[in-house]
């Protein structure tokens, strides 16, 4: 290098403060590793969005069952909740989830209450787009539109919210917004599935690719009952969500948030109607 006097600098110069700069060299790629794996998320996601709906129900289905797996979630009920009406209970369930071929019409899932004693037994289970449901002091029936947007009692949240999607042929789908990490899917019933079908949303998250959220609809607007999939962490290759939220008509004050208690990935279940029981 020649300075300004004219005067060729000694090259042994050129070596001073190397480790400096090898760190900020590697700083730089780790930090451009990351950037490139956000980048490559978003990126990922953009080419989904532009696959429509279809694309991102499809890929919901597959992300939130890469393999089979079954959580429990549980919370405690004070004495007056409408479950527990007199002595402090428990609110129980069960999740279970298996994967589906890409073609499949609808996902493989099953939702079963354990507690309090005036829910066991009730819940969803749903293979080949095909469901069959419980309800309290009944036994497991082939699953209709009048009977899924039934409210629980106690809870006030019909069953449909749990599997927005994963029945076939109730509603067709349209991308609504987009919410920070929360692509919102607006579902709006088939003609030909009958007047009994609500209105409802499905949320996916656009990190991790899974359904996140479930809401029941009137159709003015108005929600009849909202359940949310939150905190999610992968466990042993599959998304898990750590919170259950149920959210009924009446608002957050009677919302029920349940916290995970086991899971367990690898864990086939008999997605049948003898599995409400």
């Amino acid at each position: 290098m020649i300075t300004p006097a004219g005067r060729r600098r000694p090259a042994t110069r050129l070596l001073v403060s190397t480790r400096p700069v090898v760190g900020v060299i590697a700083t730089v790629l780790v930090s451009w590793g990351f950037c490139h794996d956000a980048f490559a998320r978003a990126r990922d996601w953009m080419d989904l969005r532009r696959g429509g709906a279809p694309a991102i129900i499809a890929s919901a289905r597959q992300e939130s069952a890469l393999k089979p797996w079954s959580a429990t979630y549980r919370t405690k009920l004070e004495a007056g909740h409408p479950l527990a009406p007199k002595v402090p209970g428990e609110l129980t369930l069960t999740v279970a989830r298996s994967p589906s071929a890409p073609a499949a019409l609808g996902g493989t899932m099953l939702v079963l209450f354990r507690a309090p004693a005036s829910l066991a037994g009730v819940g969803l289970v749903v293979q080949g787009g095909k469901a069959w449901l419980r309800l309290p002091g009944g036994k497991a029936v082939a699953a209709t539109p009048k009977l899924l947007a039934q409210p629980l009692p106690g809870l006030d949240v019909p069953l449909i919210a749990f599997a927005p999607l994963e029945i076939a042929a109730l509603h067709s789908a349209e991308l609504e917004g987009e919410f920070e990490d929360t692509a919102m899917l607006r579902l709006k019933p088939e003609y030909t599935s009958g007047p009994d079908v609500p209105v409802m949303k499905a949320g996916v998250s656009k990190r991790w690719g899974v359904w996140t959220l479930g809401e029941v609809d009137d159709h003015k607007g108005q929600m009849l009952g909202l359940i949310e999939w939150l905190e999610l962490s992968e466990r042993q290759g599959q998304v898990v969500p750590a919170v259950l939220r149920l959210q009924p008509k009446s608002g957050n004050r009677a919302a029920v948030t349940l916290q995970l208690v086991t899971v367990d990935v690898g864990k086939v279940f008999a997605f049948s109607p003898k599995s409400l029981k």
